[in-house]
Order: structure tokens, then C-alpha cells, then sequence
């Protein structure tokens, strides 16, 4: 037979008294013993095969993401460098139907309006349309005039960013009959422009 009993008519919290083969003993509750079974003794950490999954996870995924963030950083800075050329074309089109000298020097009388450094590289021009483009760098020496048919080609040499170690040329030139075309070189393919080769 179990009976509880408070001590002295006070009752103490976790504690009680059992009568057992005519003797009193003190003792913990039976609720707070039973507690113990309900604990979970669970693992502390990751085992070595869910660290492996997480890094080929990892793995796989970086492998797709850098290449395909490699090409869009291309792509915005060829995007920009056409849209630096571009942007004077008209300008340039004006100085060749006028016969006048162009530079990119700004505070130059002949400057066409844009700056020979620019983020990605150089902007330069020369006159006619040469067979190949080189990376030019630095400042235009002299000014330089559309040839005897109005050929003139403007080009931008990147020199910093993802392509400058591959000497690429972005250019839109103009041939004898007035048509602008956009060319490059050593420009990656996946970078370029719809209309621009």
C-alpha cells in the first residue's frame, strides 16, 4: 500500500512521505521520477554525410552561377561602352558632313563631346576603317578627319573591367556610303549586342 502525507500539516513541494514495511521514507514525487523517461537525448551536430551533401550542393550550384554571372558582368560593360559611342554618333556625323577635324580632348574646338577616359577603358578615333582594331590607351595626339569617302571609325579599348586582359575593341564605324555598323574584337560573342558582330 503507497500513502502520501505532508509533514507537520505542510506541504513541500517534490517531496513526500512513504509508508513501506511499517517504516517512513523521503523521497521524490513519483511525478518528477517519471519526468526522466520523457527526456530526449538527441545527436549535438551534423553527421559527415549531410556536411558532404551540402557542400556538393554548394558546389554544383556555384558552378552554374559564376559562369553566368562572369557573362552578364561582360555584357552590362559592353552594353555601356556601346552606349558611350553611340551617343555621339550624330555628333560625329555632323563633324564628317562639315569636313571638320574631331577629337575626344575635351575643351578641344573639335571635341565630339566625348571624353577619351571612360570607365571600362578609352574612347579613340581614326580615320577610314582599318582592317583591325588595337587597344589604344591615353589621350588622341593630333585630331583626325573622316578620309576622301567620309570613313571614320570610333572605337573604345577596354582596358579595365572582365575584358581588359583579352585587349578588347568595341567599335561603330562609318563606311563611304554614310552607313554606321557596329564591329568588335576579341569581344565575346555571348557579350555582344544583337546588332553589333
Amino acid at each position: 500500500m503507497f500513502i502520501t502525507t505532508p509533514p507537520h500539516g505542510r506541504r513541500e513541494e517534490g517531496i513526500c512521505q512513504t509508508r513501506h514495511g511499517g517504516r517512513i521514507k523521503r523521497g521524490r514525487t513519483m511525478k518528477k521520477q517519471g519526468l526522466k523517461k520523457y527526456i530526449k537525448h538527441g545527436q549535438g551536430g551534423f553527421t559527415l554525410i549531410e556536411l558532404l551533401i551540402v557542400v556538393a550542393i554548394i558546389g554544383i550550384l556555384a558552378a552554374i552561377a559564376i559562369p553566368r554571372y562572369q557573362n552578364y558582368v561582360q555584357r552590362s560593360e559592353v552594353s555601356s561602352a556601346l552606349a558611350t559611342i553611340r551617343g555621339v554618333q550624330t555628333g560625329v556625323e555632323d563633324f564628317v558632313l562639315r569636313g571638320r577635324e574631331m577629337t575626344t580632348n575635351a575643351g578641344d574646338d573639335e571635341f565630339i563631346g566625348v571624353d577619351a577616359s571612360q570607365a571600362y577603358g578609352w574612347v579613340t578615333m581614326v580615320q577610314g576603317v582599318p582592317t583591325t582594331f588595337t587597344s589604344a590607351t591615353g589621350r588622341m595626339t593630333t585630331p583626325v578627319k573622316a578620309d576622301a569617302s567620309g570613313a571614320v571609325s570610333l572605337f573604345y579599348s577596354f582596358t579595365s573591367g572582365s575584358l581588359a586582359d583579352a585587349g578588347a575593341v568595341l567599335a561603330i564605324v562609318r563606311d563611304e556610303d554614310g552607313n554606321w555598323s557596329c564591329v568588335s574584337e576579341d569581344v565575346p560573342t555571348a557579350a555582344l549586342p544583337d546588332n553589333c558582330n
